[in-house]
């Protein structure tokens, strides 16, 4: 659009204000050119606050669908204007009204006792289904005056849920919904910015996920004492003695029941329990792997044997005996099995290493083979390649010479 033409438009707009009596409300969110018409500019709950003082008979919102609706349930008697009826919100549609009201229907046939915490980024009709409508500001104080003998049922946003189940040791039903806005954002971006200006500070809405929540300097709308922090090591005074110092840090913690309070060796051990049960499902999936790859290789010799019957039958025919057709077959399985498992081993290795190249930054570092276990893999590959060569081994040795050399 033309300078020209721009100015005629915001002239017009500025005419029609007039005309009809409205104030113009706008969000941050809005390009500068609709901010610079607007009377009012904020966030969404400063919009609303300010919608409640507005004199004139008229609001235009320039926002979404949902901050229009609470300008119009903060002002009942006033009309509101939306100037894109279409202008939505990921976050308010991933929680339509309809589905919620199923959903609280299930929970309560379930015999679950809860009241519904919604924040106020949602449509009017997810609030009229609600005991209660918070903001980013006033949700920690809202929670923890739910009732205990109640759950919550938070939603829509399921970021800003975990944030509160930790800040106030609350456990919640979280509705599955999110930001799309804030779902984008890129921890290797954010990890970037950090290193460009490493003097810069942080700030992220609980709305954003977890691991981008990780790497901040403090959340919006919480104070700094409100912080997530993942792990916190506390390095004791030479004079103290172990116990006085987990007693006085199982004091400190009591007041947090989501914090979970270990020693070096309960931390390990802890942390080895995780790794090991991964390790475990590693190992199951690799055993299937094993044994489908089995199947595979008595498949293929069985169908090799059945395409070579002439060929099979020239060589018993030119003095083969059937231990050499069957020592021949187990050659054969035992060099497929060898030459998969040493490309497999290779692929994960190079796997291997590219994880750890992409998770320098978080304090893997070292890349260490385990010569002897995959050494000890390949040995039992050419193991199972013998174990595989069996059958299609005997059904070679087992072939009729004559019917084997009339075979076409």
């Amino acid at each position: 659009m033309s300078t020209a033409v721009a100015d005629d438009v915001a002239a017009e707009i500025v005419r029609l204000k007039k005309k009809i009596g409205a104030t113009i409300l706008a969000h941050y969110y809005q390009e500068g050119e609709i901010q610079e018409l607007a009377d009012i500019t904020g966030d969404s709950l400063k919009l609303a606050r300010e919608a409640t003082k507005v004199a004139s008979p008229v609001i235009v919102f320039c926002g979404v669908h949902f901050m229009a609706e609470t300008a119009k349930m903060l002002n009942p008697q006033k009309k509101v204007l939306l100037p894109d009826l279409q202008a939505g919100c990921s976050l308010s549609d991933s929680c339509p009204a309809d589905k919620l009201a199923r959903y609280q229907e299930m929970l309560r046939e379930n015999g679950r006792h809860f009241q519904t915490v919604t924040y106020i980024n949602s449509s009017a009709a997810v609030k009229a289904l609600s005991d209660w409508v918070v903001t980013s500001g006033n949700a920690e104080e809202v929670i923890r005056r739910v009732p205990a003998e109640y759950e919550i049922l938070f939603v829509p946003d399921r970021h800003l849920g975990r944030y509160l189940e930790e800040v106030t040791g609350r456990p919640m039903i979280l509705w599955n919904g999110s930001c799309m806005v804030h779902e984008v954002f890129s921890v290797e971006d954010l990890r970037k910015l950090k290193r460009q200006y490493p003097n810069a500070r942080t700030i992220a809405h609980p709305e954003c996920p977890a691991n981008i929540l990780a790497l901040a300097d403090f959340e919006r709308d919480y104070p700094p004492s409100s912080q997530l922090d993942q792990i916190i090591l506390v390095k004791t005074a030479a004079d103290t003695s172990d116990s006085a110092a987990r007693s006085a840090i199982d004091r400190a913690a009591a007041a947090y029941p989501s914090v979970q309070v270990q020693d070096s060796s309960e931390a390990a051990r802890s942390a080895s329990k995780s790794i090991d049960q991964l390790l475990l499902l590693i190992y199951v999936l690799l055993a299937l792997a094993v044994l489908i790859a089995l199947i595979g290789i008595v498949n293929t010799l069985a169908l090799s044997i059945y395409e070579r019957v002439r060929e099979l039958g020239l060589l018993r025919a030119v003095g083969m005996d059937r231990r050499q057709v069957r020592t021949m077959i187990r050659w054969e399985s035992v060099i497929i099995a060898v030459l998969g498992a040493l490309l497999g081993l290779g692929v994960g290795v190079f796997f291997g290493w590219a994880v750890v190249r992409t998770l320098r930054e978080q304090g893997i570092t070292e890349f260490a083979l385990p010569y002897w276990q995959l050494a000890a893999g390949v040995l039992l590959a050419g193991l199972a390649g013998i174990l595989a060569a069996v059958l299609p081994g005997r059904r070679a040795a087992r072939i009729d010479v004559l019917r084997a050399l009339a075979a076409e």
